[in-house]
């Protein structure tokens, strides 16, 4: 079912700009530009709230689809720039090396514990972007906006020792629900790992194009997103997480 929800997504976003796409370019021309992206992300935890606390970097990635719609017809310099993208997100985080946390499933006490979260959001960054006018075949851009997302996968990977033992406890990466033999086991009486359905973030960026037939250009630009809300639906902790995204793709 799932599979099947993802595709009707992106079938019906490519449906969409490549409609809008057809009805501008009738009007004249420039006026809008569709095309693909991708990017690898840089993620970390920016900002954590005990018991939970960063545990260095991430990397994630993005791919989709994305737009470029000329504000003002008489010049080149301002536009509405819109994405949809299939974004993964990896957060990693440890909790209070100094409290011991008891298991909910087998009543024991763990310690050291860290949890890897690979967060896959379906994304629409909206942002304005100024260009400067073309110069030798290239032209430079900075742009900022907002970008909402709404969570659609979320897999977890976590390990701990038992305190007052050698053993450790470790998993692969699994589907995060509470469905989950291995979920369950993750769940502390002073904390739980539910992720919440949505991240809010602004972003602000720069870049280049490079024009190398008629319309037709190689886009590659650097981001840094800042994700604004927690995203834990856990009351007693709080992680926000920010990565910086490196983009390449091509306009039409």
């Amino acid at each position: 079912m799932k599979q099947n929800f993802n595709l009707k997504v992106w079938v019906l976003a490519i449906s969409f700009f490549g409609f809008s796409n057809s009805l501008i370019a009738q009007e004249g021309g420039k006026a809008f530009q569709l095309g693909l992206t991708g990017s690898a992300n840089f993620c970390w935890t920016n900002r954590a709230v005990k018991p939970a606390y960063s545990n260095g970097m991430g990397v994630g990635y993005s791919i989709g689809i994305t737009g470029d719609w000329n504000l003002l017809k008489s010049k080149n310099n301002y536009f509405l720039s819109f994405d949809f993208l299939s974004t993964n997100v990896r957060t990693r985080i440890k909790l209070d090396n100094n409290t011991p946390f008891l298991s909910k499933k087998d009543s024991l006490n763990y310690e050291n514990i860290e949890h890897t979260y690979k967060l896959t959001y379906i994304e629409i960054p909206i942002s304005l972007k100024l260009k400067i006018n073309e110069i030798g075949y290239i032209t430079w851009f900075a742009q900022f906006g907002l970008s909402p997302g709404i969570l659609y996968r979320t897999q977890a990977k976590f390990k701990a020792e038992r305190v007052g033992s050698q053993d450790k406890l470790t998993t692969e990466y699994f589907n995060n629900n509470s469905d989950d033999e291995e979920s369950t086991m993750q769940e502390f009486s002073e904390y739980r790992d539910d992720i919440r359905f949505y991240r809010i973030a602004t972003f602000i960026g720069a870049g280049m194009e490079y024009r190398f037939s008629g319309n037709t250009a190689f886009v590659s630009s650097i981001r840094f997103n800042n994700g604004l809300n927690d995203i834990l639906s856990d009351k007693k902790a709080a992680v926000h997480n920010t990565f910086v995204a490196l983009h390449a793709g091509i306009l039409f």
